[in-house]
């Protein structure tokens, strides 16, 4: 290096002795021969045993720890470095020895920022200077350290490779093992390093691994929501920490023991609220807020005496229950207690601000049979004078038209409920029982939009009034009374009820069938006789069919006029359905009549069956239908009747009954009397000849009248 100019040199001596402290000497810096003035600045170094400048003689090492002819200074003890560098050329000292591991200083020495001048008479070393690590010097901000006077070192200058060296905080650890390894360096494959968090541990022989069972999707799910859930946790606890890092440590003090101090206020009054009543608490209705159990007891106990029951009735008028009449009074005062464990003394704040109300059964006692003999004479629960409500509905009215009749509101009460409600008051203390509350009110009002529609769908059926159903005797009309029977009222708006329609089918068949009714019936001599109930012939309806169209008829709005549909209908409409072609039988003149369109074809004796108490012996009256006619018929068995006989001619009515030939009597037996004793087996005996004709002119279907 050149030697014109020179700075102020900080040279170290090593103390005397492996345990002695450097000495530290300054020396003035010669000025520059060539007239250049370099300007003076102030540079600590840092003491490293056994360092040599250059030009200079050698460090003895000293005795003791004291330095000759040095004035002493006060130095802080440094952690001493690593041991294990490896020795390497320092490049700042320009070709200085390195020190080898057993050279290196075990102890480091800062200057006091404003340390006097050495006892060699060398400058102060300034605030700003840079100490030098084993013959390296290490430079501050803006400051040039110079070794030999050659090099200028800047602040953000990397350090040398020699292990003597500093090393920076955000210096990548050396491979050597005595560097200190930083907190994020990844691990070298040094035993002596510090292992990361991070480093996943290499594969042990030893440790157990556990295969998750089920299936890979519902574990791919829970990992998820477990990953999902950390991260949110993770991102609430960073949030938290960066703001609790925002405050001042000494506000963050001052917060914490404010929130302490309201926590510990807080805490001491729920532990008192635990036995007494919080503020603003009304116990059925008395105020005993901050009252005790004992103060409680002495406020409410005395009320009982002037305690009075008042029940308003749905007119407005009102009724009385003194406790005295049904020596009303307490059994203990305990429930307080039970008041205050029922209150939440965790809300004890609030209660400053809002009413707290504690309504709970209190141990008294009553004359029931008193009690319910009061109710039973107050006006209010007398069910005699009660009246029902009524929903508003649509109706017709006496016009004829429909209108939305309105809602009844009615008397009527729960009166159960009301009774309960009275008991409950005598065990809460409350002083007043209002029956609205347990008025029985219509469901449906006036004013609901369905009833609107219901009166718009009755008008459409009502457009049906006048759909005529034509009978045998007289036609049915359909009038507005009439459809209003047979709609009903479903979920889903009107409709026409089946049942309804079915009943009005039993009471045309009533009004309007013959078959089975009795009926006015004029004899060959001119007589009128009542033909008995019962045969077949006649009119029967068939109601189901009918009912079905007056259904659709209705749904359809149709008014025009149908015939109506029989299961069974007579030949003729006249003449009660009878017409002028018919057979009639006497069975007291026993004598038989066929008249074919109004002629009188056959007149003959008969012999009907024997009148006995055996109904297959008897011939029935009424009238009947030919239900078919054939020839050559074997009437009878020997194993069912005890009789076979073969006719020529059968003519069937009634299912086994019938009119044949009986070629087995003698034509002196078709007398008046012979049926009393030789009558038939239920069938009309006739003669052959008469019964040839009969047999060509009858025709199924046409009526046989008995009488």
């Amino acid at each position: 290096m050149a030697d014109d100019v020179k700075k102020s040199e900080v040279i170290t001596e090593p103390a005397e002795g492996a345990g002695g402290e450097p000495k530290l000497t300054d020396d003035k810096p010669d000025r520059a021969e060539s007239g250049s003035v370099q300007r003076k600045k102030k540079v600590r170094k840092r003491p490293v045993r056994g360092e040599q400048d250059a030009g200079s003689a050698k460090a003895e090492p000293q005795g003791g720890s004291e330095q000759k002819g040095e004035k002493s200074r006060k130095v802080r003890r440094k952690r001493p470095q690593n041991a294990g560098l490896t020795e390497k050329d320092n490049s700042v000292t320009g070709g200085e020895k390195s020190l080898s591991a057993s050279e290196e200083p075990d102890k480091k020495r800062r200057v006091k920022r404003k340390a006097g001048p050495s006892a060699d008479g060398s400058e102060k070393v300034g605030k700003r200077a840079e100490a030098q690590s084993d013959g390296s010097e290490k430079v501050r901000k803006r400051a040039e350290a110079q070794s030999d006077g050659s090099e200028k070192v800047r602040k953000r200058a990397k350090p040398k490779s020699d292990g003597s060296e500093r090393v920076r905080k955000r210096a990548k650890p050396q491979s050597d093992g005595s560097e200190k390894v930083r907190k994020r360096a990844k691990p070298k494959s040094d035993d002596s390093e510090t292992v990361m968090k991070s480093v996943t541990p290499a594969a042990d022989e030893n440790v157990k691994t556990e295969i998750p069972t089920g299936d890979p999707a519902d574990r791919k799910e829970k990992i998820d929501i477990k990953a999902k859930a950390a991260s949110v946790f993770a991102a609430i606890g960073a949030f938290v920490r960066t703001l609790i890092a925002r405050i001042p440590a000494r506000s963050r003090k001052q917060i914490l023991g404010t929130i302490g101090a309201i926590l510990g206020v807080y805490l001491v009054f729920v532990f008192v609220f635990t036995f007494i009543f919080m503020p603003r608490t009304y116990l059925n209705g008395i105020k005993v807020g901050l009252k005790s159990y004992a103060s409680a007891s002495k406020i409410i106990k005395p009320t009982i005496g002037d305690y009075v029951l008042t029940v308003r009735n749905l007119d407005g008028s009102q009724d009385h229950i003194e406790g005295s009449a049904i020596n009303l009074k307490y059994e203990s005062m305990k429930w307080i207690k039970e008041a205050l464990k029922v209150q939440n003394q965790f809300a004890w704040p609030i209660s400053f601000f809002r009413k707290n109300e504690i309504v709970i059964q209190e141990n008294v006692s009553y004359d029931e049979a008193a009690f319910a003999e009061i109710l039973k004479k107050m006006s209010g629960f007398k069910t005699t004078t009660m009246i029902e409500p009524q929903d508003a509905h649509v109706a017709m009215d006496e016009t004829g038209n429909y209108v939305v009749y309105p809602e009844v509101m009615g008397t009527t009460i729960d009166v159960d409920a009301a009774k309960a409600e009275a008991r409950e008051c005598l065990l809460t203390g409350n002083k007043l029982l209002d029956l609205e509350e347990y008025h029985i009110l219509p469901t449906i009002y006036s004013s609901d939009e369905k009833l609107s529609e219901l009166l718009n769908e009755w008008n459409e059926y009502m457009k049906s009034a006048g759909l005529t159903y034509i009978f045998w005797d007289k036609p049915e009309v359909l009038t507005r009374e009439i459809i209003n029977g047979l709609i009903s009222e479903g979920k889903d708006g009107l409709y026409v009820d089946e049942d309804k329609v079915m009943n009005l089918m039993s009471v045309w068949r009533e009004r309007h069938d013959s078959i089975g009714k009795s009926f006015k019936f004029t004899t060959y001599d001119g007589i009128d006789v009542d033909i008995t109930p019962g045969g077949d012939y006649g009119y029967e309806l068939n109601e189901e069919a009918v009912g079905e169209d007056i259904i659709e008829k209705l749904n359809a709005h149709d008014t025009g006029s149908y015939e109506v549909s029989y299961w069974r209908k007579p030949l003729y409409t006249t003449n009660n359905g009878l017409g002028d072609t018919y057979i009639e039988i006497s069975i007291t003149d026993q004598h038989l009549w066929m008249y074919k369109d109004g002629e009188l074809l056959i007149d003959t004796n008969v012999v009907t069956g024997m009148p006995t108490d055996d109904e297959e012996r008897i011939t029935h009256k009424g009238c009947f239908s030919v239900d078919w006619h054939e020839e050559h018929v074997l009437l009878g068995t020997m194993e069912t009747r005890g009789y076979e006989q073969l006719v020529d001619y059968w003519i069937a009515f009634n299912q086994s009954e019938g009119i044949h030939d009986a070629q087995w009597r003698e034509d002196s037996e078709y007398i008046q009397e012979m049926y009393l004793y030789d009558g038939s087996h239920g069938c009309v005996n006739t003669p052959l000849a008469a019964m040839k004709v009969i047999f060509e002119n009858v025709i199924d279907g046409e009526a046989v009248v008995i009488y």
